[in-house]
């Protein structure tokens, strides 16, 4: 890594910028060198250059060049790097890593001219997003090579030699090809090759992807802010990476594939139902069940959700191991409608047999679950959990842990129409909304379910002095410190205005 000896005199590092070399003297601000614009440092002890909304450019020569072994780019806002005109690779590495977050665009200008090359191991771009253009090829290795681009936005453009060429191995982890359609790396052709094989000499774009499908598509980076983009999806509905949240506001699925929704490895993703939605899958093409979960999941918010599946279950809980307790809760007010035509509404599978290792747990919420199958349970996990809820329909019927099931008080279970409603729950009809309070009696907290924003709440007393009061999109107010009694409660939606009493304990 040295090419010097630090002794009262600079050290070289083997790492050029613009064509100047990286020493013990400029590496804290290497805007010094011609062509250097921003804020560009390497930091020798742990081997990264960093690049923050920097400019690179220069005439006949590598905008970066390092020999360094396992040299980290750290990219953060907007930078660029450009080659105008010379035949030496805009960037040039060794055994390197681009990360950061940031983007980087990478230009050279010649006809003959390489974006980047990776001269020796392996080349991983991650989390970041990295744009290279270039005559002959725009990422390219030499031969036995690795390019490794993982949760990543890449576009390469070339026309001589292709686009992305010359490695023995493209790993993609957390990304695929977006751009051609059914672009997949060649072994033979060592490079990004379209359905016949042909090495592409045109754009290849590759995105981060999650490994979450809608209608057995992924969702990705094109279509996570607009899930009607993938076919059998109507209305409002998005996928936030960041929060791992599906929400989904009066919109539609119709599945001819498997599943409407399959989560196999996002762990705690929330579902989050607004207004009323549909989720069902086509019988002509094989689908089999509605909703598949094998990690931990929330079904939360003040909507509907219709789950109709005609060869298997509307929710299919299945673990992926037999040592992991899953749970899945539904809160926050929301209705589960869950029917199937030949299996279980709910049911759970996996190691060691139906009901296993899975736990169920309802918070304040309804679920209607029914089976037309004539053996199937309509509910059967391993665990049940009813808090603020009840089983309210078949009168009587039970969780039995046993059986893993919804069962009738002498231990038969359930086949037919299962109900799990909340407890103490005033309905009102304010405007053409229905405003749930719950619970009643409350204790503490009582909650405000409407499908719109509830603009004030007041709680009066038997004399109709205001108690307590809440303002601005209203989901809750805390009641704890209120004696016991009977009070009245004021709920504000839009113009309308509805009361309904409750009981404080």
């Amino acid at each position: 890594m040295l090419t010097g000896v630090a002794n009262m005199q600079a050290v070289n590092y083997d790492l050029w910028i613009a064509g100047e070399q990286v020493t013990s003297e400029n590496m804290n601000d290497l805007s010094v060198i011609s062509g250097v614009t921003g804020s560009v440092k390497f930091n020798a002890t742990n081997k990264t250059l960093t690049l923050d909304n920097a400019e690179i450019s220069c005439e006949d020569q590598s905008g970066i060049l390092s020999n360094i072994y396992y040299l980290g780019i750290i990219i953060t806002g907007n930078n660029k790097i450009s080659n105008n005109g010379g035949t030496n690779p805009t960037v040039s590495l060794v055994a390197s890593s681009i990360v950061g977050g940031g983007k980087l665009d990478v230009i050279n200008a010649s006809a003959d001219g390489k974006g980047i090359l990776s001269r020796a191991s392996t080349l991983t771009i991650k989390n970041s997003t990295v744009n290279v253009k270039a005559g002959s090829s725009a990422i390219s290795g030499i031969s036995d090579n690795t390019l490794s681009i993982s949760d990543a936005t890449v576009s390469a453009y070339a026309t001589a030699e292709g686009s992305i060429t010359n490695f023995q191995k493209v790993s993609l982890i957390g990304s695929r090809i977006y751009k051609p359609d059914g672009a997949l790396f060649n072994a033979t052709n060592k490079a990004i090759c379209d359905t016949l094989g042909n090495i592409v000499k045109d754009t290849v774009k590759i995105i981060p992807f999650y490994n979450l499908k809608i209608c057995g598509a992924y969702i990705d980076d094109v279509n996570k802010n607009d899930l009607s983009l993938i076919p059998g999806v109507t209305g409002k509905a998005t996928y936030n990476p960041e929060t791992k949240t599906l929400r989904f506001e009066n919109a539609s699925i119709v599945s001819k594939t498997l599943n409407c929704i399959r989560n196999e490895a996002i762990d705690s993703l929330t579902i989050e139902i607004v207004g009323t939605n549909n989720f069902i899958i086509d019988p002509t093409n094989g689908g089999y069940n509605s909703i598949v979960l094998r990690k931990n999941a929330f079904f939360t918010g003040t909507g509907t959700l219709n789950l109709k599946a005609t060869k298997a279950s509307a929710i299919w809980f299945y673990p992926p191991n037999s040592t992991d307790l899953v749970t899945y809760t539904v809160s926050g007010g929301c209705k589960l409608n869950c029917f199937s035509d030949s299996n279980s509404g709910i049911i759970s599978s996996g190691y060691g047999g139906y009901g296993y290792n899975t736990k169920l747990v309802v918070n304040g919420s309804s679920i209607t679950a029914c089976s037309k199958h004539a053996t199937n349970p309509s509910i059967r996990v391993s665990h049940l959990e009813l808090n603020q809820c009840v089983i309210a329909e078949p009168a009587g019927a039970v969780f039995n842990s046993t059986e893993k099931a919804i069962c009738y008080a002498d231990g038969t279970i359930v086949k037919d129409t299962v109900k799990i409603q909340p407890i103490g729950t005033g309905v009102k009809i304010i405007g053409n909304q229905s405003v749930v309070l719950y619970p009643n009696p409350v204790q503490d907290v009582l909650h405000i379910k409407a499908e719109g924003a509830v603009n004030a709440v007041r709680v009066y007393n038997i004399h109709g002095a205001v108690v307590a009061q809440a303002l601005n999109n209203v989901r809750e107010i805390n009641l704890s410190h209120l004696p016991t009694g009977i009070y009245m409660v004021r709920v504000e939606v839009g113009e309308n205005v509805g009361t309904m009493r409750i009981i404080k304990n």
